[in-house]
């Protein structure tokens, strides 16, 4: 059985360590402060540049997956638009320039509308960020009335 030691002083002793110390200076204080700033953004710079170096190295295999979905999707085009002419052909009366020319302008016709579609879509004014420029307005409007 282990002796115990029995204090007449009910306060806990002083532990050692930085609330024993004493206090370091403003200066310090101060110094410390901006050291440990600087080191927190170096370290946040360092993050931003290897996240966003795993973004691209991400962009540039999902774009390489793109190009190759779209070299393979032009080639089953090509392919299908062969068999709908050839198709096209055995009916009787249609000859198979006819029918080259009927596939053909389907084909045309259905780019021009994808075509008028992306552009409309990809306009200047299609693209700004109208509802965060009305919300910006309406931060600098609520701003100025709070400084007034």
């Amino acid at each position: 059985m282990e002796a115990h030691e029995y204090r007449s002083d009910p306060r806990p002793e002083p532990t050692p360590g930085p609330a024993s110390t004493r206090p370091a200076s403003v200066t310090k204080l101060f110094s410390d402060l901006m050291r440990e700033s600087a080191a927190l953004v170096h370290n946040e710079v360092q993050l931003i540049k290897t996240e966003m170096s795993q973004k691209v190295n991400q962009v540039g295999a999902g774009a390489a997956s793109l190009i190759i979905a779209a070299v393979l999707g032009i080639a089953a085009l090509v392919i299908l638009l062969q068999s709908a002419v050839l198709g096209l052909a055995t009916v009787d009366g249609i000859s198979l320039w006819l029918s080259a020319l009927i596939v053909g302008g389907a084909a045309a016709i259905l780019a021009l509308i994808f075509l008028a579609v992306g552009r409309s879509r990809l306009k200047a004014e299609n693209l700004k960020p109208h509802a965060t420029a009305a919300s910006m307005r309406r931060d600098t409007q609520l701003i100025k009335e709070h400084v007034r």
